[in-house]
C-alpha cells in the first residue's frame, strides 16, 4: 500500500461514525487508563484487549456475527472494569458500569440483560451453560495455553501483593500456578484445539519448575546444615559482646555511684564544718591535703566512668558508596539511619540474597563492637586505677599528718 493510499484510507476512516462496539472499546480504554490503579499489573487494559481479541478468534470458529458477537465482545470489554472500584466481587461493579454506559447508548433492556449475564458468568463459582458464556470463559483463561503464562503469572503475583497484600513463597506460588493449570479446562472445541496443546506443555513445565524448586530446597537445606557452625559462631560472639558490654556498664555504674556519694559527702561535711568552726577551722587546714587528694581522685575516677558509660555512636557509612565497597556495616543503626529508606531496603535485599556479603557485614559489625568494648574497658580500668591510687594516697597522707602532729611535733606544722 502506497503512502497516498494510506493517507486516503485514514481520511475515509475519519469521516465514518464508529459503531457501538468501537465506542465501548474507546470508553473502556479511557476508563482503565484513568481510573485503574497502577498496582493492577495483570488486570489492566492490555489484559482486557487480549480478552476481547481471544473472544473474537474463538467466535470466528463458530461463525458468530451480528448481535451475538457484539454482545460477547461488549461483555469482554466491560468484564474487568469493576476492578476500578473493588477487587472482590468486581463482576457486580462491571455489570453496573456496563448497564450505565449502555443506557446512554439506547441499548434495549433485553440486550443489557444478556450482557450482564455474560459478565456474571465469569465468576469463579459459575458454570457456563451457553456458547457465548463458554467462549468468554475460555478467553478468560487464555494464558494457560500461551507461552507467556509464567510471565503473566508473575504479574498476577505482584498485583496480589500490591492490592491484596497477599505474599507467597516461591514454593507456594508454584503450587498455586499448578493448581490453576490443572483445574482450568477449556469448554469450547475451538479453544481446546487452539490452546490445549500448549496448556499441556505448560503443566509439564510447571511440574518441572516445582521439582527444580524441591531440588534447590534440599540443596539449600544441606548448605544450611553445613553453615550452622558459622551461624553459631556469629550468634555466640554477638551474645558475648552484649554480655561484656553489660559487665563494663555495670562496673562503670559502680564507680559513678561510689564516687558521687564520696564527693557529695565530703563537700557537705566540709561546708558544714567551715560554717560551724568559723576562723578556728584554720588550725585544721593540715587535713585539707588528704581531703583534696580524695576529692581530685574521686572526680577523675568519676569523669572516666562517665566516659565509659556514655553512648558512643559512630557514623562510618556514606550514602554515595556502594554497599559492596563499604567498610562499615549496614547492620548498625548509627550507620543505616544515615541512608534513605529506599536505599536501606535495597541494601538489605542485597544482604539477604548474598550470604558472603551478609557475613562480611556481620564481621565488620563485630569488629566495630570490639573496638567499642576495648574503649569501654580501658576507660573503666583507668577509672578504677585512679580511685584506687587516689584513696590509697589520701589515707597515707592522713595517717602521716596524724602521726606527725601527735608524736613528732609539739606544734602544728601548718
Amino acid at each position: 500500500m502506497t503512502g497516498e493510499e494510506i493517507q486516503n484510507k485514514t481520511v475515509n476512516l475519519q469521516h465514518t461514525t464508529p459503531g457501538l462496539l468501537d465506542q465501548v472499546a474507546s470508553y473502556v480504554k479511557e476508563l482503565l487508563h484513568t481510573r485503574l490503579s497502577k498496582d493492577y499489573s495483570y488486570h489492566n487494559y492490555q489484559h482486557t484487549s487480549q480478552l476481547a481479541a481471544a473472544c473474537t478468534r474463538i467466535a470466528e470458529h463458530y461463525s458468530l456475527t451480528g448481535e451475538d458477537l457484539e454482545n460477547l465482545l461488549i461483555a469482554a470489554w466491560f468484564q474487568d472494569t469493576g476492578y476500578c472500584f473493588t477487587y472482590s466481587g468486581h463482576e457486580i461493579e462491571s455489570v453496573r458500569m456496563a448497564e450505565d454506559y449502555l443506557s446512554t447508548r439506547e441499548v434495549s433492556n433485553a440486550r443489557k440483560s444478556i450482557i450482564s449475564e455474560l459478565i456474571l458468568s465469569t465468576r469463579v463459582e459459575s458454570q457456563p451453560d451457553t456458547l457465548l458464556k463458554k467462549i468468554l470463559h475460555d478467553a478468560g483463561i487464555l494464558n494457560t495455553g500461551k507461552k507467556s503464562f509464567f510471565d503473566q503469572g508473575q504479574l498476577l503475583r505482584n498485583e496480589w501483593q500490591a492490592v491484596l497484600n497477599q505474599s507467597f513463597t516461591d514454593e507456594k506460588w508454584e503450587h498455586v500456578q499448578l493448581d490453576f493449570l490443572t483445574k482450568s479446562n477449556f469448554l469450547t472445541t475451538a479453544a481446546q484445539n487452539w490452546l490445549g496443546p500448549r496448556r499441556v506443555k505448560n503443566i509439564e513445565k510447571q511440574q518441572s519448575r516445582l521439582k527444580k524448586l524441591y531440588k534447590n530446597r534440599n540443596r539449600d537445606s544441606l548448605v544450611e546444615k553445613t553453615g550452622r557452625g558459622t551461624e553459631t559462631m556469629y550468634r555466640v560472639t554477638y551474645r558475648n559482646h552484649v554480655n561484656l558490654s553489660a559487665i563494663a556498664d555495670n562496673k562503670a555504674n559502680m564507680m559513678l555511684s561510689l564516687n558521687s556519694i564520696i564527693l557529695s559527702s565530703i563537700v557537705a561535711i566540709i561546708g558544714s564544718g567551715l560554717a560551724f568552726l568559723g576562723n578556728s577551722g584554720i588550725e585544721y587546714f593540715r587535713f585539707g591535703i588528704p581531703i583534696a587528694i580524695l576529692l581530685l581522685s574521686c572526680l577523675g575516677s568519676l569523669i572516666f566512668a562517665i566516659q565509659s558509660a556514655k553512648p558512643n555512636i559512630t557514623h562510618n557509612i556514606s550514602p554515595d558508596i556502594d554497599l559492596i565497597q563499604r567498610k562499615s556495616s549496614i547492620l548498625f543503626f548509627g550507620n543505616f539511619t544515615q541512608l534513605p529508606l529506599e536505599r536501606y531496603l535495597s541494601d538489605m535485599e542485597l544482604l539477604r540474597a548474598d550470604n558472603h556479603l551478609l557475613y562480611e557485614n556481620m564481621s565488620i559489625d563485630l569488629y566495630n563492637l570490639g573496638l567499642v568494648l576495648r574503649r569501654k574497658y580501658h576507660l573503666v580500668k583507668v577509672s578504677y586505677n585512679i580511685f584506687m591510687f587516689g584513696i590509697t594516697l589520701a589515707v597515707l597522707a592522713f595517717a602521716f599528718i596524724m602521726i606527725y602532729s601527735t608524736y613528732l611535733s609539739n606544734h602544728p606544722i601548718f
